[in-house]
């Protein structure tokens, strides 16, 4: 069996080890404004892959 992990967790990791987050830039070319941006990265990552989408309010 193999041991419980959290997929978001593991994406982070992914990043710090490859630096795959910064691929992700601004459409407008811009530097972006967020301290975490990766984080917020991850999760909508994580989202699109299981399907879980942010609906806007």
């Amino acid at each position: 069996m193999l041991p419980r992990a959290n997929l978001s967790e593991m994406l982070l990791e992914v990043f710090t080890w490859t630096g795959a987050d910064q691929a992700f830039t601004s459409v407008t070319g811009g530097e972006g404004r967020l301290k975490d941006l990766h984080v917020t990265t991850a999760a909508m990552l994580v989202a699109h892959g299981c399907n879980v989408f942010a609906a806007p309010r």
